[in-house]
């Protein structure tokens, strides 16, 4: 089978979609299917140029193939232009917000081509529902998980001095690891992610032993400076802002917990979670808000465990509970089952049974 693979997400860019876009293509390939793939590898501002290329380019490709996919929502115009000009059966995979963007034009357009395509691959169930709220056919929706790979981060060190390490090379703070719980997250900083809500409802409980270091950028970091500020836990908060593949997979491999303490946003739902997979792919208990797509990528006590999303009480008995848990034939038992199950050899073959299934 020969297939058109069209991706604005690709490394070395970072983010969960790119490392989708990244796997997929590759597993696909592995497991024979002929794949062409038009990717962009540089930042979004690159789509200016990349979208009209991408066109021009999939018109003469996609003569040659028996199915078109894209790997997100946004794209789905530039699908339906190739399926309508050559004929040619049409997939895209959705991830949450692709699909509840509110802006007026974005749901008019995109949503509306997307519809049109001859199915459309959710990532989770949450997602699943998105798009029969807004008209999507059932029979064209299947739901296939993201898969996890973590061995971008096989090199990265395990001890708590190596943190202690990345919070001075981030923040110009020492800190003592010794006596410490380590508690990590890791996402963009945006209202729907939680921290913010975590910071004020949750950690300001916790007893003084506890350290909350988070990686990533965003419109929130304001606020949690300001939290910091108001509690003085200059000391036992630390916004790392972005960090490399290896301090990422040291603070997995070291830390006692990972947050995901997502709140509901109307409008920015969180497809599927990518980022707790990774961490419990590496054997870091996982405690995550039980909403939108993130019970998908966490099952409740088999790689991490749901918290009631917003329930500040019962995330404070999680958090104390599940960091004194942090034996390593634990860690070992969770990076295990989460392995076997998000297998990205499994993915490809679900991936390819629906392509055959759509091309028949």
């Amino acid at each position: 089978m020969k297939v058109l693979f069209l991706s604005r997400k690709f490394p070395p860019r970072v983010g969960g979609m790119e490392q989708h876009s990244f796997h997929l293509l590759h597993a696909l390939g592995a497991g024979g299917v002929d794949v062409r793939p038009l990717v962009l590898r540089r930042s979004q501002i690159h789509l200016v140029w990349w979208l009209p290329w991408a066109l021009l380019r999939g018109l003469m490709l996609a003569r040659r193939v028996d199915l078109i996919y894209v790997a997100d929502g946004l794209l789905a115009p530039l699908a339906w232009v190739l399926r309508f000009v050559w004929r040619k059966p049409a997939i895209a995979t959705v991830h949450g917000l692709d699909v509840t963007y509110r802006n007026f034009l974005y749901q008019l357009v995109n949503v509306s081509a997307l519809r049109r395509l001859d199915a459309v691959i959710a990532v989770s169930d949450a997602t699943r529902e998105e798009l029969i709220r807004r008209g999507f056919r059932q029979q064209s929706i299947f739901v296939v998980a993201n898969g996890v790979d973590v061995s971008r981060f096989a090199n990265s060190l395990s001890d708590k001095q190596s943190v202690a390490d990345i919070i001075f090379t981030s923040t110009g703070k020492r800190v003592s690891p010794h006596g410490k719980r380590i508690l990590f997250s890791a996402g963009r900083l945006i209202r729907r992610k939680g921290f913010t809500w975590f910071l004020a409802e949750v950690f300001s409980a916790l007893p003084p032993e506890y350290i909350y270091c988070i990686a990533g950028s965003g419109s929130e970091r304001q606020h949690l400076e300001a939290l910091i500020e108001e509690h003085g836990w200059q000391d036992r908060v630390f916004l790392l802002g972005r960090v490399s593949d290896a301090q990422i997979g040291t603070l997995f491999f070291a830390a006692d917990v990972f947050i995901m303490p997502n709140i509901a946003v109307t409008g920015d739902a969180e497809g599927f979670g990518i980022v707790a997979l990774e961490a419990a792919a590496c054997g870091l208990p996982v405690l995550a808000a039980n909403i939108d797509g993130l019970p998908a990528a966490i099952h409740d006590g088999k790689n991490g465990w749901l918290v009631p999303s917003g329930a500040a009480r019962a995330w404070q008995e999680a958090v104390v509970k599940y960091s004194e848990r942090g034996a390593h034939p634990v860690r070992a038992e969770i990076a295990a089952y989460t392995k076997k199950v998000f297998s990205w050899e499994q993915r490809a073959k679900q991936y390819e049974d629906i392509f055959k299934k759509i091309t028949r």
